[in-house]
């Protein structure tokens, strides 16, 4: 069989395991922003339906993680989120939440062959382009992007095949493939926005790398100039703004709204010059360095709950949700330092490197860097919510995942050294997630292991180069990395990810039993997460009082029972003193009794 033969069956396999194995529940609200766009557009236009009938309030923007920063409301109301997702979506909401999951899948799968491909052209030995591909699809976090809905894996194989295309380029030096590395990093960036810094790093590797630099980069800036632009008229026609990366407001009052990690007092300015640095050690090599993450409550808080949200660390440093902890990009992946490592030695004189894989992983260095700049200048301000990896970077790991490959493609791949370190990776990975969630002995090696993992993979890999180790100590330690971050990733952050997804999923199945066809649904903070994916089949409102404190809520339910609109009442996590405020002068019965009943509120 043919190496793409082989490749089709394992990826096909590995697709069909990840579709059967989906939950398929809401994970955090960034899925239901991103639903919300999709379906603003199912009905023509941006907006959601049956908001536009309604008075304006904050509370109808439940779908946003910042709805007060939207500055005046409006309605209809719209989502925010980059406007490209929602077309592509499209024809997989077809399917239902399911239809979305798929869309992620694919393109998991997609980039994975990217990064096969890109592995490859430059490879001289066959088994260059399957441990990129292997570090990437199992030793990386993309499992758990591959199994949602908020498109991250959607971004990556756009990048992914933008940086490929962009890597013909640079040696055809064809137009076509230019601009088709321009068009692809445009439609990245209608996906996520912080890949416009990716596209403009792509951009750079052409303009200095390139073998004919000046029609390959007007090509690539003409095809992304016009993707921008695009954006530009979708935003105006959707906020209000020219700008092509708008959210409502700019990312600076955006920080200031949202989440905000507070750093250590005392230092001044100098302190101040030196949070980039700060920033990059707690966000690249160890997470228990970063200050606790605290954000101002939107609306009353229900008795017994606290007055701020958001995840602070334990004794020993690290931050956890939901049995699993939070981690730096070494601590989820220890052997992206030797990729690092590869970036920069590429760039020594001495390096013996032909000149392909040279100018491949010098292309890779400037987007790499630049994108770890643009998050260390961006400060801790710049909080990722609710994951258990460094999601901001995964745009980069297809790259980094063809540089480890580079980097160990000059020592014999000995099947012995690989399997070894395999074994060794499992071996110390194991009795990690057999200890109890929270324990000082799960968190501390969960925490300090992987760096252990990181430097030894570091030192055996310039040794060898040095030719003071044989090759194999550097793949032996290289494949305990990969195989470390798979059982990790396996057994700590896919579990604590499906917990979640589970628990929103019987409520999303109570909420389908409970609301007829046509309806609006009042729930407080996290509990109208679960209302979401009804949107995708259901003519269904919904509100979230705990925005402005219930302030607008009266006036909301007030427009809706006119409308002859059913209006329900989901009492999990609400003030019972709100909701008998919101009571006051209706019919109130229950709909579904438990110990959080769902009310149905009608005219008397």
């Amino acid at each position: 069989m043919s190496s793409r033969g082989a490749l089709a069956v394992c990826l096909a396999a590995l697709g069909a395991g990840l579709s059967l194995t989906v939950v398929p529940g809401v994970y955090t609200l960034d899925e239901n922003n991103y639903l919300a766009s999709l379906v603003g557009l199912r009905h023509g236009g941006f907006g959601l339906p049956g908001t536009a009938e309604l008075p304006p309030s904050h509370e109808l923007y439940w779908f946003d993680p910042l709805p007060r920063a939207r500055g005046t409301a409006v309605v209809p109301v719209s989502s925010a989120v980059p406007p490209l997702y929602a077309p592509v979506a499209l024809p997989f909401s077809l399917l239902g939440w399911r239809g979305l999951v798929g869309l992620n899948t694919l393109c998991f799968l997609a980039a994975t062959i990217a990064v096969f491909a890109l592995a490859r052209r430059h490879a001289t030995a066959p088994h260059t382009p399957w441990l990129a591909a292997g570090a990437f699809a199992l030793g990386a976090f993309n499992l758990d992007y591959a199994q949602g809905v908020w498109p991250h894996m959607l971004a990556v194989a756009l990048a992914a095949w933008a940086f490929y295309f962009g890597s013909r380029a640079r040696d055809s030096s064809s137009v076509i493939e230019a601009a088709l590395a321009g068009a692809l990093a445009g439609l990245s960036t209608g996906v996520r926005y912080q890949n416009l810094v990716f596209a403009a790093l792509l951009g750079a590797g052409l303009a200095l790398l390139a073998r004919r630099r000046l029609r390959t980069s007007l090509a690539f800036a003409a095809s992304l100039g016009l993707l921008v632009l695009a954006l530009s008229g979708l935003n105006r026609a959707r906020l209000g703004t020219w700008n092509p990366i708008a959210k409502g407001q700019s990312y600076a009052e955006l920080s200031a709204l949202g989440s905000i990690a507070q750093p250590s007092s005392g230092g001044g300015r100098a302190l101040a010059l030196l949070e980039p640095l700060h920033v990059l050690w707690a966000k690249v090599v160890d997470f228990t360095a970063h200050p606790p993450i605290v954000g101002e409550p939107q609306g009353p808080v229900p008795e017994g709950q606290k007055a701020h949200w958001g995840w602070e660390p334990d004794a020993l440093g690290a931050f956890g949700r939901h049995g699993a902890v939070k981690k730096a990009w070494l601590q989820s992946c220890p052997w992206v330092l030797i990729s690092l490592l590869a970036l920069g030695w590429a760039w020594h004189p001495r390096a013996r490197l032909k000149d392909g894989p040279r100018r491949e992983l010098r292309a890779s260095s400037f987007v790499v860097a630049g994108m770890l700049g643009l998050f260390a200048a961006a400060g801790f301000a710049r909080w990722d919510g609710l994951c258990f990896n460094q999601r901001y970077f995964l745009e980069l790991m297809p790259l980094v995942a063809c540089a480890a490959a580079l980097a160990v493609e000059r020592f014999r791949l000995p099947t012995g050294a690989l399997l070894r370190g395999l074994a060794l990776g499992a071996v110390l990975a194991l009795p990690v997630l057999f200890a109890e969630p929270g324990s000082f002995m799960r968190t501390t090696l969960l925490m300090k292991a992987p760096l252990a993992l990181a430097l030894a993979g570091a030192a055996t890999w310039v040794l060898s180069l040095r030719g003071r180790l044989g090759g194999s100590a550097a793949i032996t330690v290289l494949g305990a990395g990969l195989s470390w971050a798979l059982v990790v990733h396996l057994g700590d952050d896919l579990p604590a990810t499906r917990r979640l997804r589970s628990y929103n999923l019987v409520q999303t199945s109570l909420l389908a039993e409970a609301l007829p066809p046509r309806a609006a649904l009042l729930a407080f903070g996290p509990s109208k997460d679960p209302a979401g994916p009804l949107l995708l089949e259901r003519d269904l409102v919904i509100a979230d009082p705990r925005v402005d404190g219930g302030e607008t809520a009266p006036a909301l339910i007030r427009a809706m029972l006119e409308a002859r609109r059913p209006v329900y009442l989901d009492m999990a996590r609400f003030p019972p003193g709100l909701a008998a405020k919101l009571g006051e002068g209706l019919s109130v019965t229950v709909a579904v009794p438990g110990r959080d009943p769902i009310l149905r509120l009608a005219a008397q």
